[in-house]
């Protein structure tokens, strides 16, 4: 329940299903299983166990189905994973996130009688179940398997102005204004100069409209 009272569901479409899903499923319980049954089979020879009845064998195999209950019903508690699961790239989930230690006592409790039981939950599960990935004690107890696929997130390109690169433009060549400037002093080296009237020979301080003394252009706003 969240704070005002109403219950929260999964949203199964949130979580993106890949066509090897069902394989992955397939593998995690194996690889829970056999762990589970070689640890069983060794504390068997330890125990110099006859291994020659088929009974012997059956119970065996129920032990491991109990010990494969709980310690994957206490992994995914805990890690919402179980080895198997890790291995193959799923998680176990609610509504709320990772499921609790109690959602997967009761989600994993057919785990006891091995590959039998599984078998018929996840087909009832498929049949009857809100999402066909969901096993029939997965819907009981309000969880899901999903696929831990990372989220890919497309990162947008930065915006980078272009430089626009101006061919300078041409100076303008202007001329002295006879008319308006007569006398003045270079704006560089602050050598006087005057403006002669056509015909007049006399040194001015200028030379083709540039200061005699440091080369500097001379014009109308100088």
């Amino acid at each position: 329940m969240d704070e005002y009272g109403d219950e929260v569901y999964l949203d199964f479409e949130s979580f993106p299903k890949t066509e090897s899903y069902e394989i992955k499923r397939t593998f995690a319980y194996l690889i829970d299983q056999i762990i589970v049954m070689l640890g069983v089979l060794f504390v068997a020879l330890l125990l110099s166990v006859d291994l020659a009845d088929y009974t012997t064998w059956l119970i065996m195999l129920l032990i491991a189905g109990i010990f494969n209950w709980i310690i994957k019903s206490l992994m995914e508690g805990m890690r919402g994973e179980s080895i198997g699961k890790g291995i193959m790239g799923l998680k176990v989930i609610d509504a709320y996130g990772k499921v609790t230690v109690g959602e997967a006592l009761v989600r994993n409790f057919l785990e006891i009688v091995p590959i039998v039981l599984p078998i018929l939950d996840f087909v009832i599960g498929m049949a009857v179940a809100q999402d066909s990935r969901q096993k029939l004690f997965d819907s009981i107890s309000k969880t899901l398997v999903i696929e831990d696929i990372p989220v890919m997130v497309e990162e947008k390109p930065r915006y980078v102005p272009r430089s626009v690169v101006r061919e300078p433009s041409p100076k303008e060549k202007v001329k002295l204004d006879y008319r308006r400037i007569r006398v003045g002093q270079c704006a560089r080296c602050e050598a006087p100069y005057r403006v002669l009237a056509p015909g007049d020979d006399s040194f001015s301080g200028l030379w083709n409209h540039r200061c005699t003394w440091c080369n500097h252009l001379i014009t109308e706003d100088n």
